[in-house]
């Protein structure tokens, strides 16, 4: 008998599996890499602590709506004006491409148990919204949606 390839529940597809070992010597640009605190980058640690200082000072004001866009603007604005090359960006990994990716049709290996179980659940998630929101909308000729 053929054994399938989602007999053990618990492996990992090589395709998914972490290519590089937690020893590898590879470029951090969070705030505490590997948990040596030797070894963190001041500049994008104050970067990232602006962000959130600007996102919590605005979060209860008059511009709490437009509080995740501050904190996103402020921060790369003065890392810009200062010229400030210590902190990475996008443009230090890849460059960002331009316009959509051409259409095209997935091929049928693609899908696997997670791409239509999921593909699932966020069906379920809409229809129980979809529920919801004809549940509190009142019919066009003004009849109650539900009888009680």
């Amino acid at each position: 008998m053929a054994r399938s390839r989602w007999s053990d529940p618990t492996a990992v597809p090589a395709s998914l599996a972490p290519s590089f070992r937690p020893d590898d010597d590879l470029p951090r640009s969070g705030c505490l890499p590997s948990g040596n605190p030797g070894q963190i980058d001041w500049a994008a640690a104050a970067v990232g602590l602006s962000a959130l200082l600007v996102l919590f000072g605005l979060a209860r004001t008059r511009f709490a709506l437009f509080g995740s866009l501050v904190a996103v603007v402020v921060p790369t604005a003065v890392v810009a004006v200062l010229g400030n090359t210590k902190v990475a960006t996008v443009s230090d990994e890849a460059a960002i491409p331009t316009g959509l990716p051409p259409l095209a049709l997935p091929h049928l290996s693609d899908l696997g148990l997670g791409v239509v179980s999921g593909a699932l659940a966020i069906a379920a998630v809409a229809l129980v919204q979809g529920a919801g929101v004809a549940e509190s909308a009142p019919n066009p000729d003004g009849s109650p949606s539900h009888q009680r």
